[in-house]
């Protein structure tokens, strides 16, 4: 690299200690921005501040998925399997982002059993996590620890999908609905109990095709381009909500109350609930712990209305596995169902047989809500994320494994500064000492500015490093003046035996005792004047001590000769 003269004036080196981040805001430089060569400058930097938020929120079997702002997918919580998409199975208690396919970014995700699906920009879908149905859609069932492409059918792409407990549906371009993974009731609606591992269309009813779909445990659902309400596979609880308890392998219709459709659906396990064009909610099928909201703890095989408090209407509604969340039109959400955990949020563990209030964070309600295994996601119209429930994973994604009854925070992505460089070599000590502020210890480097790089993460996967061109300059250490000893005070005349003589020696029978000072030399002296090359500290210091001695006492046998 082309290196300055040491001389030049650092205000001159600090005009070219600039940031290189297309796209960003300029970053303070380093500080301080020069040290010595021998190293061990503490430097602090800046990390890059990334405003990313959620845009959408899933919750799964001990994990979450979200859609960033920047488009991609990131997730936390339990990783077995691959489930988060990092590529590892490490799990995470801090959102990191899902590593997706070069060039792609995500519309929209949902999590399902140990597994999740995303929508890409391209129309395609990407899955990873667990595979042993073929849930993943890609022709096998090898698990996969980041995002495979489903083999969807030939020119075909997809514009809505739910992800089940282990099984998948979209729907396509074409028209069709498409279904894989697990089959054993009949939940990917093509009439057999086969398992797929590539999308296979379901058999829809004459002249009716799907506008949403949504998957649960063993059960799938639709709505209909008529109005109507469908459902498939799993039937023992009355889930399937045709007034029956037999499974189903192909769509039937779900029997909606005189008079009402339904606008929006949402799957459990074993259980289903919907808004309908009344704007009131409906429940049907298993009601274990209450979670079809009716105050009993009774099954039932066709929708009924949930009891919520008078004059409510709502506009949408999450089935988890054993409780409901749904958030009424006047902004207010409510919970129902099994809360061993606290995932209802209302503050307690007690399961709830009607909806209660959730208790909201201050200052905000929730945009969007959903229901997972045992936790509970919400986005809030304030721009946060929150969560409660069950944390064993991680998968509140506040930085911890404790539980939480009510509404907390989820953190955002970290910024990790992973390695601090100057001239390549890498500093030393790296420490995060405040939120975005981080300290490196320079490494010893001959004098000259040199450029400082940043090497950074962001939801743990590596970003662009960030260069401050000539961000630090390294200088010499500061060479000690020479002291030479100072001249014979003027009108005192040499004697024989003085001290400030150069070369001489006491005469014989001269002073003795205290008066008597040591002979000093001044040949090192004249050494120095002429060279230039400094004395040992030690030496240095010792002489300078005898110089001044012998001036004392020279100056006193002169005050002595004048009284007499």
């Amino acid at each position: 690299m082309i290196r300055k003269p040491v001389g030049v004036a650092l205000s001159s080196l600090l005009a070219g200690a600039m940031l290189i981040l297309a796209g960003g805001p300029a970053l303070a430089a380093p500080m301080p921005d020069s040290g010595p060569v021998t190293g061990g400058t503490a430097v602090e930097l800046t990390a890059p501040a990334m405003d990313v938020t959620f845009t959408q929120v899933s919750a799964g079997n001990g994990f979450s998925v979200a859609l960033g702002s920047d488009g991609n997918a990131y997730a936390w919580g339990a990783n077995d399997y691959g489930t988060l998409g990092d590529g590892t199975t490490t799990p995470q208690s801090i959102p990191v982002q899902v590593h997706a396919p070069q060039g792609v970014t995500f519309t929209s995700v949902s999590a399902g059993y140990l597994y999740a699906l995303a929508l890409g920009s391209d129309g395609s879908i990407y899955t990873w996590g667990r595979n042993n149905f073929g849930q993943l859609g890609d022709g096998s069932t090898t698990d996969s620890l980041v995002p495979v492409k489903v083999q969807g059918p030939a020119g075909v792409t997809f514009s809505q999908l739910s992800a089940g407990d282990m099984q998948a549906l979209a729907i396509g371009s074409d028209g069709n609905t498409y279904a894989w993974g697990a089959n054993g009731n009949g939940q990917l609606g093509d009439g057999t109990t086969t398992p797929r591992s590539t999308p296979t269309p379901v058999i829809l009813p004459s002249g009716v095709s799907f506008t949403t779909v949504a998957a649960g445990d063993g059960l799938s659902m639709a709505l209909g381009s008529n109005g109507l309400t469908y459902a498939w596979g799993r039937n023992s609880q009355g889930e399937l909500g045709n007034g029956t308890n037999v499974d189903s392998s192909l769509p039937v219709r779900v029997l909606t109350p005189v008079g009402v459709t339904f606008s929006s659906i949402s799957v459990g396990n074993l259980f289903a609930v919907a808004i309908g064009s009344d704007g009131k909610l409906y429940s049907w099928g298993d009601n274990s712990s209450g979670r079809l909201g009716d105050g009993t703890e009774t099954d039932r095989s066709t929708p009924g209305p949930v009891s919520v408090p008078a004059g409510l209407t709502f506009r949408t509604v999450s089935a988890g596995v054993w409780h409901t969340l749904a958030i009424a039109t006047d902004g207010s959400t409510f919970g129902w169902g099994r809360n061993f955990h606290g995932y209802i949020g209302d503050g307690t563990i007690d399961d709830r047989f009607t909806p209660v209030r959730v208790t909201d964070p201050a200052m905000t309600t929730f945009a969007q809500v959903v229901a997972g295994d045992n936790h509970s996601l919400a986005l809030g119209l304030d721009g946060q994320t929150y969560s409660w429930g069950a944390n064993s994973f991680g998968e509140l994604g506040d930085g911890t494994v404790s539980p939480r009854r009510a509404a907390g925070l989820a953190l955002p992505p970290e910024t990790v500064v992973t390695a601090v460089t100057f001239d390549g070599l890498p500093g030393a000590s790296l420490i995060e000492t405040s939120p975005g502020i981080w300290q490196v210890s320079t490494p010893a480097h001959a004098a000259g500015p040199v450029d400082v790089v940043l090497e950074w993460t962001f939801g743990g996967v590596a970003q662009t490093p960030i260069i401050y061109t000539s961000g630090f300059v390294y200088t010499d250490l500061p060479v000690n003046p020479p002291i030479i000893d100072p001249p014979a005070t003027p009108g005192t005349p040499a004697t024989p035996g003085d001290p400030t003589t150069p070369g001489s020696a006491p005469a014989s029978g001269g002073s003795t005792g205290a008066d008597a000072a040591p002979a000093v030399s001044a040949t090192s002296a004249e050494q120095l004047a002429t060279t230039g090359e400094p004395w040992p500290t030690g030496l240095l210091v010792l002489s300078v001590g005898l110089v001044a001695l012998g001036m004392v006492l020279s100056l006193r046998r002169a005050a002595t000769v004048r009284r007499r």
